[in-house]
């Protein structure tokens, strides 16, 4: 594949598909969805009906139900063969949510950032990730390369960062570096939470998406040249591929969607949103010769790194930073085709993952995986990780802690087989 050098962008910036009460379902209304139980791995949402009908679904803990989940249930309960698309224009009414909403809830996500040592200052942007209430924290994604200061003596983390939330650009917080990962370009950032809402008490975290697809609508919003907080509006163009950029002072590949939504020096660490206003990525980066050509971090590893370095700051049980295992196994990536869902009215690439390579000592050797081995699924506590991409083993591996126990499903000679299990050890694990 070919590679681009790409500039990093630091300045010296539900389809809002809502159930309303007027969607139908063969006439009977829908007329709440809530959640009515939650367990470790899994909740159950409950969609009560006009009719005094309801109908339970059971997801995946933090996920919530779809309008697809719906149509799936749909389609399951009464084996009709109507497309997804057909089945909104039947059945229910889709309020699509204005640009201005979806761009006014994510500014309550946004912030502009100001990172300086004694030699210079650059300004870059970042999006509220989590808070602490009993802590009184405030945790804020950004780029890895926003916090670092390339001009400083072999390199460093700037000395003083501040942080100012969109609206607010005099009121400027002390934000403290919790740990950041050059190879996946983010860094985690926290401020005290009830400065922040002293001055503007309406500030929510960011919430991820499911994923993403490619013609999808985004907003990008960040500090735009250093001069403020501002957004604009395109589509993501490519879903995932590699490009070339220096994030340290060394340049590396970095897996990245690409989007033609315009964004400027200083967009660095700002939020990509989708029309639901969910987070799909962090914006880092442009091709300098095309204004249309510009990059994001992938959804994947903004939240895997994100849960990786928070885990090991408020567990202490690493230095500051990101960590992953590696399994010991080299994979070729072999059929890979374009997969287009006529249902779901979208497509993906996918390929199949053969081993190629299987290291005597490493880990995929423990838990008996050999060479032409087709991987299908990694499974880490019960938790599934679908392989349709080979960028999925490392996005699932960076879920993985030390205690965590892991398997990995397989085929070989075209039968399906299951690893046995492997628990993650402390010393498997080394910074990325």
């Amino acid at each position: 594949m070919k590679r681009k050098k790409i500039l990093s962008l630091l300045a010296p910036l539900v389809c809002a598909a809502t159930l309303a009460t007027g969607c139908s379902w063969n006439q009977v209304t829908v007329t709440s969805i809530e959640k009515t139980a939650s367990y470790a791995t899994e909740d159950i949402y409950t969609v009560s009906y006009s009719d005094g009908t309801s109908t339970d679904f059971t997801v995946r803990h933090g996920q919530d139900v779809t309008v697809q989940d719906i149509f799936d249930r749909y389609r399951e309960e009464y084996g009709d063969t109507l497309t997804y698309a057909e089945f909104l224009d039947k059945y229910l009414k889709i309020d699509v949510a204005p640009t201005e909403s979806v761009v006014g809830e994510a500014l309550l996500s946004s912030f502009s950032v100001t990172a300086a040592n004694n030699r210079t200052v650059q300004t870059g942007s970042a999006v509220l990730y989590a808070v602490n209430e009993d802590k009184n924290d405030a945790y804020l994604i950004t780029n890895y390369h926003v916090t670092y200061m390339t001009n400083s003596y072999n390199g460093a983390v700037a000395s003083r960062i501040t942080c100012s939330p969109f609206g607010s650009a005099q009121a400027s917080f002390t934000c403290t570096y919790m740990g950041g990962s050059a190879n996946s370009d983010i860094a985690l950032l926290k401020a005290n939470l009830s400065d922040i809402k002293a001055v503007n008490d309406q500030i929510k975290p960011i919430t991820f998406a499911q994923g993403y697809s490619v013609g999808e609508t985004v907003f990008a919003i960040g500090n735009a040249e250093g001069e403020g907080i501002s957004a604009t509006k395109g589509i993501i163009s490519v879903d995932s591929e590699e490009i070339l950029m220096e994030v340290d002072g060394t340049q590396r590949t970095h897996r990245a969607m690409r989007i033609d939504a315009a964004i400027y020096h200083g967009n660095s660490g700002g939020g990509l949103f989708n029309r639901n206003g969910e987070l799909v990525g962090i914006t880092n980066g442009g091709d300098g010769d095309d204004q249309n050509i510009n990059y994001a971090i992938p959804l994947s590893i903004v939240k895997g790194t994100a849960d990786n370095i928070l885990h090991y700051y408020t567990t202490g049980s690493m230095a500051a930073g990101a960590y992953k295992i590696k399994l010991g196994i080299d994979v070729l990536s072999k059929n890979t085709r374009f997969v287009y869902d006529e249902t779901a009215g979208k497509g993906s690439v996918t390929e199949d993952l053969v081993v190629s390579g299987v290291s005597a000592f490493g880990i995929a050797s423990s838990m008996g995986l050999k060479e032409n081995d087709v991987l299908k699924e990694i499974i880490i506590n019960d938790q599934s990780f679908p392989l349709t991409r080979s960028y999925n083993i490392y996005d699932a591996l960076l879920t993985a802690r030390a205690g965590d126990e892991l398997k990995i499903v397989y085929t070989r000679s075209n039968e399906e087989k299951t690893s046995s299990v492997y628990t993650v050890e402390k010393s498997d694990l080394s910074m990325i």
